[in-house]
């Protein structure tokens, strides 16, 4: 019995004779096979007698029911005087199943009837023997797919026309034009050019393969003609439950996709309890907050992609980060609020931050490595977009402006988000000291430039766009929080030590101390020219082409 359980991968393997045979005569094997059910295998056996020249010769014939199997394979078992190992089968496949698929073979191994001179010479064999194990042994052997036909539509014309190759960049498979035999459904994977067999279960499949030219949307044209939330989003709630507080909106009453300003550019972001901001990229799971003022958009971690799908664990917040991560190891000091800081500098750049040797390590070492359309996904990121951790300040808690005073040593301060959150309930998406505060890349023509890698973490002001305040609220997309907080990477006080804000696990923004290990959700920023297929939900998510 041969039991597969999986996800329906398809499993080649072979059966497995180890044993010895130190008879002289060669042994006679044949395999049958059946996917019904287990069947009783009767074996009837007679003696003969035969007597020649004045010799007896005593043998045993015996007849079974197992020819009415399939039989598949027969051979030899030769004498030997170690032990030896024979494939039974020649790539046998098997697809697996989460209930364990099943497979059933016998295997007879007989003495073969033999002539009169052989039988003559049987007393050879007397004292001899045979013994051994018959196993299954997965192997490298791939199914075979015959691919009959490759066919690529012709966009002025309409009509498909044969092709001698399958297309590289800008063509996906017509799922449903194409056909394979077995049941099977193909797909393509860029990233080595490749054709997917999906619920391929037999040797031999052979299909019919058709290409549509991607049509993906661009950013502007989805944003543009998206439909738009409804009233006025309002940030001067401190107390938010269920997303809703005494009838204040807190996210959950104005949903959807809504509109502000930035610098003058015009900001498209999501708000509210929405499911149409979904993105597949690089092999991860990530949802848009916002569109940039050059018509890229930001993207915040999500979790990880199982089976090209989105799970419930990506929508309940199970897999939103890549661990947790200290903001900074050190916290006497306001420095310590900073991505990079500098001791006695309210915007000191001289050092990284615990978190950003943090980030630059997961970019570099796993977000970079993985590929989309067969492009290393660095090729989509806006190295020109920054992250703004706002250090403007103020000695006074209950400031609803910055004047930069404190900031420094061990002066109790508060910081420009802060203030917005608790005092002037008003979020922007402007950073107030680019020249510091807005960490950018080389590459970038505006920002600090101390990026080595651009990446970064959400900030206050995008948690408030999204519903989020100070109070508890599971009325937005940001809550859940994974694993009951994650960082943001806005400064929000020195008093006796350090603190940043983050989200918590009832979706509230609060601050924490930069010393503790706390989970993070990576921020990046794709280019305004790339063009999304989908719809943004969960079931039909927006992918980058």
């Amino acid at each position: 019995e041969v039991i597969a359980t999986g996800n329906n991968e398809l499993i080649a393997y072979n059966l497995i004779w180890n044993g010895i045979n130190t008879l002289n005569t060669e042994l006679r094997y044949k395999v049958y096979k059946t996917k019904e059910d287990r069947k009783d295998i009767t074996l009837t056996c007679n003696k003969k007698k035969k007597v020649t020249n004045g010799i007896q010769y005593l043998n045993e014939e015996c007849e079974t029911n197992i020819d009415e199997l399939d039989l598949i394979k027969e051979g030899v078992i030769e004498h030997s005087e170690e032990e030896t190992t024979i494939e039974l089968t020649d790539n046998e496949y098997i697809t697996s199943s989460q209930t364990g698929e099943k497979v059933y073979y016998y295997i007879i191994i007989e003495y073969p009837n033999l002539t009169e001179k052989e039988l003559e010479e049987q007393n050879e064999d007397i004292g001899e023997g045979f013994k051994g194990k018959v196993h299954a042994k997965i192997s490298d052997s791939k199914a075979d797919i015959n691919i009959l036909s490759i066919f690529i539509k012709d966009e002025e014309t309409g009509k498909y026309k044969k092709a001698d190759s399958m297309p590289k960049e800008g063509y996906e498979i017509n799922t449903d034009k194409s056909e394979c035999s077995n049941g099977a459904k193909a797909s393509t994977n860029y990233d080595d050019y490749s054709v997917n067999i999906k619920n391929l279960t037999l040797d031999g499949t052979s299909c019919y393969l058709y290409y549509d030219k991607i049509k993906g949307k661009s950013i502007e044209e989805i944003f543009a003609n998206a439909e738009k939330g409804n009233g006025i989003p309002n940030f001067s709630n401190t107390s938010c439950i269920n997303g809703t507080n005494n009838g204040n909106d807190c996210g959950e009453e104005t949903n959807g996709i809504y509109e502000t300003t930035s610098n003058g550019k015009k900001i498209y972001y999501y708000r509210g309890t929405i499911d149409n901001n979904w993105v597949i990229f690089g092999e991860h799971v990530w949802r848009i907050i916002r569109t940039n003022e050059d018509g890229g958009i930001r993207l915040i971690f999500s979790g990880e992609l199982t089976n090209e799908q989105i799970t419930d664990a990506n929508r309940k917040g199970e897999t939103l980060n890549i661990g947790k991560i200290k903001f900074n190891d050190d916290y006497e000091d306001n420095a310590y609020v900073g991505y990079r800081y500098s001791l006695n500098d309210r915007h000191g750049l001289e050092n990284k931050s615990t978190m950003l040797i943090g980030l630059e390590s997961w970019y570099r070492d796993t977000f970079s490595k993985w590929k989309q359309n067969g492009k290393n996904v660095t090729e989509y990121i806006d190295m020109q977009e920054g992250f703004c951790g706002d250090r403007t300040s103020n000695t006074s808690s209950g400031a609803t402006s910055t004047n930069n005073s404190g900031g420094t040593g061990t002066i109790a301060t508060y910081y420009g988000a802060h203030i917005r959150l608790y005092n002037a309930h008003q979020p922007q998406y402007e950073c107030p000291e680019l020249e510091y505060d807005l960490y950018t890349t080389s590459d970038a023509a505006q920002g600090n430039h101390k990026l080595t890698y651009p990446i970064g973490l959400l900030t206050v002001d995008e948690a408030m766009y999204a519903g989020g305040s100070s109070g508890p609220n599971y009325g937005y997309w940001l809550y859940p929080a994974p694993n009951g907080y994650y960082l943001t990477m806005s400064p929000s006080s020195y008093f006796t030590y350090a603190n940043v804000f983050v989200v918590n696990g009832v979706g509230a923004i609060t601050s924490d101390g930069v010393r503790y290990a706390i989970a993070v959700r990576p921020v990046i920023n794709l280019k305004a020219d790339v063009k999304l297929s989908g719809d943004g939900t969960s079931s039909n998510p927006y992918i980058v082409k």
